[in-house]
């Protein structure tokens, strides 16, 4: 009887564990977990990054067409006439509005029958305006930390393209900038550094640039990089800043768009740097590590 229960007392002896290999086996198994969880979140941060990835490409997959199309179907009656006329697009380079000092920009204005324009109007050409804004876009408030940057596609309906745009031979200033009834709304495109909210294209755009190709006499040749510039009434005009040179013989014969476009993770570093005050250090090296750039060439015919 007493042989018994010493070998019941050993056997459940047998059936413990020391001290140690509860304290081994519990580090194995930190560490096992500890690995799972970082291929997880490396997983995890590779699935996000792609995710952020796609929605970038499908974003400027979708500001690219709109643009080409527009550009493709652009309103033009180029006469080379001596006389200015009715001025049919103007792009130029301008300071991004609330961004940073240095950060520029394409603005581009024409004429065209947008297809995604305001269905039951009369008429079909509307003046169209592409720029690049930084700024709340949901006008809730207009601090820093809600700013985000974004492109903006601006349309006037029908009525108002031909009561207020057509027919002027510097639309961009008497139209776009300095007409009394679009600086009513503070939030206007009439006002130059001011864009309302519900044209916002695509968000995170932080730079938009379009570089011209022109025919002159059947060669055609870059416009070259310095001249930043151009505006087209009866005859093609160019310039650095300000489109004052002349070329009545040239026409546009396509162009180069490029949009520079943050991840959502470059755009939450701009938003805690305009927290903190510290995003005009800073915005240039966020638009190296977490700008990707997309281009698409559009011909043009008139």
């Amino acid at each position: 009887m007493k042989k018994n229960i010493q070998s019941a007392i050993n056997l459940s002896r047998r059936q413990g564990f020391t001290l140690m290999e509860v304290l081994v086996s519990s580090a194995l198994t930190v560490v096992i977990l500890t690995m799972l969880f970082t291929v997880l979140i490396g997983a995890m941060n590779a699935w996000q990054t792609g995710t952020n990835r796609l929605q970038g490409n499908a974003d400027a997959r979708m500001a690219l067409d709109s643009i080409a199309q527009d550009l493709q179907s652009m309103v033009v009656r180029q006469t080379t006439l001596g006389t200015l006329g009715q001025e049919w697009i103007y792009a130029n380079t301008v300071q991004t509005p609330n961004a940073p000092a240095g950060l520029e920009s394409t603005w581009l204005t024409f004429f065209a029958p947008s297809l995604d324009r305001q269905p039951g109007q009369q008429g079909d050409i509307v003046a169209i305006s592409y720029r690049v804004g930084y700024q709340d876009a949901l006008a809730g408030t207009d601090e820093p930390e809600f700013r985000i940057f974004g492109l903006y596609k601006h349309m006037f309906d029908t009525r108002n393209t031909f009561q207020l745009a057509l027919g002027l031979e510097d639309t961009r200033q008497a139209f776009w900038e300095g007409n009394p009834t679009l600086d009513a709304n503070p939030f206007s495109p009439g006002t130059v550094n001011s864009l309302d909210p519900r044209s916002l294209l695509i968000p995170n755009v932080v730079d938009f640039t379009v570089n011209w190709k022109v025919r002159n006499a059947g060669v055609v040749i870059d416009l070259p990089s310095e001249f930043d510039a151009i505006r087209l009434n009866n005859s093609f005009r160019y310039g650095t800043g300000t489109p004052t040179e002349e070329d009545p013989g040239a026409r546009i014969d396509a162009a180069d768009i490029s949009l520079t476009i943050l991840t959502d993770e470059g755009m939450r570093m701009v938003q805690t740097f305009a927290r903190a005050g510290t995003l005009p250090q800073n915005l240039d090296r966020i638009i190296r590590e977490h700008g990707r750039v997309y281009t698409k060439r559009v011909k043009i015919e008139y």
